[in-house]
């Protein structure tokens, strides 16, 4: 949830406000679209090893997630960039 809540407010705040529309629904198809390509791949992997295997294959590609935050320039932002004015 916190993840959400800043990702979101990061996204409007950098966003130019006339493709703020396309940009969320994007980040949104984007992000509802890779569970079910998520389910089909973790129930294929467990279907030909073995649960324990997948469950341990999940926490691995989830550890190195941290990498890729760490990695990214929004881990060096400090401050939000400046709001443009107006609607």
């Amino acid at each position: 949830m916190v993840y959400s809540i800043n990702q979101v407010s990061l996204r409007q705040t950098i966003t130019p406000t006339c493709i703020l529309g396309r940009v969320n629904g994007t980040m949104q198809f984007l992000g509802m679209g890779s569970i079910p390509i998520g389910s089909l791949f973790g129930g294929g992997l467990a279907t030909l090893t073995n649960l324990p295997a997948t469950l341990w294959v999940a926490a691995a590609l989830s550890f190195l997630a941290i990498f890729t935050i760490a990695l990214s320039p929004v881990a060096k932002l400090y401050t939000m960039p400046k709001v443009e004015e107006g609607l």
